[in-house]
């Protein structure tokens, strides 16, 4: 089987991988410019993730291990894997939320690299063809590149978790021990990254391992194959050497660093994230039962038609196509999403992690179906003995493949055509020029010589973004004065009673208080408001203060927003 005459396998592999790399530079440009340039600051999430990448790449840089142990265990609602993931590109790229958000894309395109290596080790014949697929896919679905312009977890999981799967995969076809070594290490990095995609992922390799252990065992029984004593796939020194690690991992991720976190913290945390916040659908209305459904419908890919398609076509593969590569695949997806739909927290990018693997079994479906398509066209040709003028067996085994080519790039194509000119930020327009703005005076307004206390903070002008844009200014990164926001960890009755209190303890202090009007188009729902109304309450309350005067003030009557700096007298 060939799409390109006289290419190998491996080297058409290749080339559908650096068409790729060029498509994702065109797409990517689309992104920055629709997705990521015109987007407000990091909201709270985007920032607290990217503010330890900064940290970590600061203390790689002026090698200083203490710190990186610190800021490695630190981090306990969200593992460090994310931060450790975006260090490096921080580097390259500097320090900005433009370059934090690109980092996403970049593990976007990393993943459908990924998942052409992927395909060759389950079929070499079809990886091209079906990295292809996958690829285009990967980069067309709307509602992937959106959440790719997001400082945030869900590409880079999607990476690492790909990671591991090729380590698998290479540690079944070889049986040698290093690659289960290094199938667990991805694992343990994929728990640092996200910890519920980790545990999708752990779960889909225990039960293929397993069933590949059982298949040898039954095939040795049955003396279909030659005993091997001292294989490595059936003994226990592979299975501690693909659980060894990951087991070990875990166990120092809640163990370890006890002198920067105790124990009973990371546990709280890890309960948290695995229980926390409750969406409020019915365990089993339609809400909750097809929220994803509807998800992946009409926001991930561009038309429900193309979701039942790509559906179909995964399908083709787990049916057709026999390889441990397929069952990995097919077993995560389909226990992550059955359990994210049981999770009571919903959220459309939640469930984005996952897609990847669909997209892959969709495009080593379709690369098995064209396979099929030109397989029964060559025995035709070769039944037809009444033909005169024969069609070149050259030309049968190729044209099912250029066409099948032409129509992935035309879905592609159409996808982009529609999709492309419809993308922007969750706030565009002058909102999100008004919070950049804001942002930006703010930080100019701090001066390092004094205490810093910033009231009002919200998800999009938050503390760990003031934290992002000050800490890494030179001024600001060694001060002995504090920086604290809306009530500061002090005793008192209430809110305004230890902001006062913090003031006493921290003469010439300044203060910037953020007022949001109850009208303001920054509140999207009722939930919003509730959430910020304590912080807004301070905001009011702050004129009860005495010995402060307006020093600065900054009004954006568009976005609801008003800014105003303090200075003692």
């Amino acid at each position: 089987m060939s799409i390109l005459i006289g290419v190998s396998p491996k080297a058409r592999t290749w080339i559908v991988a650096g068409v790729l790399v060029l498509l994702s530079i065109l797409i990517g440009r689309e992104v920055f410019l629709r997705l990521i340039a015109p987007a407000p600051p990091l909201n709270f999430d985007e920032a607290a993730h990217s503010l330890p990448g900064y940290y970590m790449l600061r203390d790689i840089l002026a090698l200083d291990l203490r710190a990186l142990w610190g800021d490695f265990h630190i981090q306990t609602l969200w593992p460090p894997g994310f931060s450790l993931l975006q260090a490096p590109f921080l580097g390259i790229l500097g320090r900005s939320d433009e370059s934090a958000r690109l980092f996403a894309y970049i593990m976007l395109v990393a993943t459908a690299l990924m998942a052409c290596a992927i395909a060759y080790q389950i079929n070499p014949e079809l990886a091209a063809l079906a990295g292809l697929a996958s690829g285009l896919i990967a980069l067309s679905a709307p509602g992937w590149l959106f959440v790719s312009s997001w400082a945030m977890q869900e590409t880079p999981v999607a990476f690492v978790v790909f990671v591991a799967f090729w380590c698998f995969l290479r540690a079944l076809q070889t049986r040698r021990m290093i690659w289960f070594f290094l199938t667990g290490c991805a694992l343990y990095f994929a728990f640092l990254t996200k910890f519920n995609y980790a545990a999708f992922a752990i779960a889909a390799v225990g039960m293929v391992d397993l069933g590949e252990r059982l298949r040898l065992i039954r095939a040795k029984n049955n003396e279909r194959v030659q005993a091997r004593p001292f294989s490595i796939l059936n003994s226990q020194f592979s299975i501690l050497a693909l659980y060894a690690p990951l087991v070990a991992g875990i166990v120092f991720w809640f163990f370890g660093g006890t002198d920067i976190v105790p124990t009973e913290v990371k546990w709280r945390d890890f309960r948290f994230f695995v229980t926390n916040e409750d969406s409020g659908y019915p365990f089993w209305s339609s809400e909750n039962l097809l929220f994803y459904v509807r998800t992946t419908l009409y926001w991930l890919m561009p038309s429900p038609l193309l979701a039942g398609a790509s559906l179909l076509g995964a399908a083709w593969a787990v049916t057709r196509i026999r390889h441990p590569g397929v069952t990995l695949l097919a077993v995560f997806f389909a226990l992550g999403f059955a359990l994210a739909t049981m999770h009571q927290l919903k959220a459309d990018r939640y469930i984005t992690p996952l897609f990847p693997s669909l997209w892959l079994l969709t495009g080593l479906g379709f690369a098995e179906l064209v396979k099929a398509i030109r397989d029964w066209r060559l025995a035709i040709v070769h039944h037809d003995l009444h033909s005169p003028l024969p069609t070149p067996q050259s030309q049968i085994s190729n044209l099912p493949f250029f066409v099948s080519i032409l129509a992935l790039f035309a879905v592609a194509s159409w996808s982009w055509l529609t999709w492309l000119p419809r993308l922007q930020p969750v706030w565009a327009g002058h909102l999100a020029d008004d919070l950049r703005a804001a942002s930006h005076q703010i930080v100019r307004w701090q001066q390092p010589d004094r205490p810093v206390l910033i009231i009002g903070t919200f998800g999009e002008l938050s503390p760990p973004l003031f934290e992002w844009r000050l800490r890494p200014l030179p001024a600001f990164a060694n001060m002995p004065h504090p920086i604290q926001y809306d009530a500061p960890p002090v005793e008192g009755p209430n809110d305004i009673a230890r902001v006062r209190r913090w003031l006493d303890e921290n003469p010439g202090a300044q203060v910037t208080l953020i007022r949001v009007d109850e009208g303001s188009p920054l509140y999207q729902t009722d939930d919003m408001r509730n959430k910020n109304e304590w912080r807004q309450r301070i905001v009011r309350a702050f004129g009860e203060v005495r010995g402060y005067r307006l020093a600065n003030e900054v009004v954006y009557p568009n976005s609801g927003l008003m800014i105003q700096y303090y200075l003692p007298g």
